[in-house]
């Protein structure tokens, strides 16, 4: 697939989006997200704040950009075939743990998640932004999952007898582990502490 089918426009604006976001995870490697700012990810890209928001409405959407960049290329393996049933969730947790500073990124997320007073509208992203989060996921017409989605999939293809039970217990891992693990400063055992929780869990899927 080539850049071309995309309009210049389509791209000035979704490569500057890109770049917003990369600059925003460089900044969650040291920072809470309450201690970043605007004005700090504008100073790394070098735009106005202006600028910022011609394309994000606040740094938390950023983040929300992050998680639907996230579950794309997530749900690209599902279409690929790569993984099935408990395998399947054991990649998408393990996803979690191969980016630097990930326990940063998962305190962030959750603590977006909290302070949401409801839930978060739909965001506006191009073919082309998803072309630029996945290209093998868009060049498949990957689904737009969330992470519901996929790990209900995965569920499901495992016959799992509990599947929402089970789903509910996977997302307080999901998001207290790293609580946990930020708490007790062995930020470096997420990956080991995902596993033994999974283990449990999935036995009695």
């Amino acid at each position: 697939m080539s850049q071309n089918k995309f309009t210049l426009r389509e791209q000035k604006f979704g490569d500057k989006r890109i770049e917003i976001l990369n600059a925003f995870i460089k900044e969650l490697e040291t920072k809470t997200l309450h201690s970043i700012s605007v004005d700090s990810i504008c100073e790394i890209v070098k735009i106005s704040k202006v600028t910022f928001f011609k394309y994000f409405e606040s740094k938390e959407q950023v983040l929300y950009y992050f998680i639907h960049k996230w579950q794309y290329a997530l749900s690209c393996d599902i279409d690929a075939k790569r993984y099935s049933g408990a395998s399947g969730i054991y990649r998408v947790f393990k996803a979690v743990t191969e980016r630097k500073y990930s326990v940063n990124i998962m305190l962030a997320i959750a603590q977006y998640f909290i302070k949401l007073e409801s839930t978060p509208q739909p965001m506006n992203i191009s073919d082309y932004e998803y072309y630029l989060f996945s290209r093998e996921a868009y060049e498949l017409n990957s689904p737009k999952r969330s992470l519901c989605d996929i790990l209900v999939y995965y569920l499901e293809s495992m016959n799992c007898k509990a599947v929402n039970s089970t789903l509910e217990n996977l997302f307080s891992v999901f998001y207290g582990v790293p609580i946990v693990v930020h708490m007790m400063g062995s930020e470096e055992e997420l990956w080991d502490k995902y596993q033994n929780a999974l283990n449990a869990i999935l036995s009695n899927c």
